[in-house]
């Protein structure tokens, strides 16, 4: 067991000092959401560890092409909700979130019961890259025979975000998003949206020739 021991601490040490002098760039498409949440901490644990290297973030493309992306090496990583891969690409469950509603602080849909009906009674924003307006909101309000519309789509939370002090409009955003939102000063307010909806998973892909 000492040998083990021994052996294990030597390896460690070489693969400190290969991270030391790592002298690359790792490029991750994702979301403008995910870079404002982890990308500062991120950065700071890779300079850490790996101080000659670059984080370089790469938009999300609405054309779908995480799996050519990867392939030929132009991403080393994926970070996305909706990923929809070939089967050799590894996977992995990075954690689980929710979407809230988000509004201006004196928006009017505070001033009663926020039910399905009203919640479905003002203008929306839609975040998407593929420039969809609809998805799992609209098929739950359907079971309560309302349905919203949705007179903005943006392909990012942030520019979303500006959108909502001087206006009526709604936006439903991931919940784990919201300490972000407070710092940036908004005059807004987040409120639970009235109909069930599934939690939300965030993962990470990327190709099995980095897999080490």
């Amino acid at each position: 067991s000492l040998l083990v021991e021994q052996a294990g601490q030597v390896f460690r040490s070489a693969e400190d000092v290969v991270l030391l002098n790592l002298d690359r760039a790792f490029n991750i498409r994702t979301n403008d959401l995910f870079i404002a949440l982890y990308g500062a901490q991120l950065l700071r644990m890779m300079h850490e560890q790996a101080p000659r290297t670059v984080l370089r973030f790469v938009p999300e493309s609405p054309g779908g092409d995480d799996d050519s992306v990867l392939r030929d090496g132009r991403t080393d990583l994926v970070i996305s909700s909706s990923i929809d891969l070939a089967p050799e690409i590894k996977v992995q469950s990075l954690f689980h979130t929710f979407y809230v509603g988000l509004a201006r602080r004196d928006h009017p849909i505070f001033d009663a019961q926020i039910t399905p009906a009203r919640f479905a009674a003002y203008p929306q924003i839609s975040v998407s890259r593929r420039g969809r307006a609809n998805g799992p909101i609209d098929v739950e309000l359907a079971n309560f025979k309302v349905q919203r519309r949705v007179a903005l789509i943006t392909p990012s939370f942030h520019s979303a975000l500006f959108s909502l002090p001087d206006s009526d409009l709604i936006l439903p955003m991931p919940a784990n998003i919201l300490n972000s939102v407070t710092k940036l000063g908004l005059p807004l307010r987040s409120f639970e949206i009235p109909v069930p909806l599934e939690r939300v998973n965030v993962m990470q892909a990327w190709h099995p020739r980095f897999h080490s």
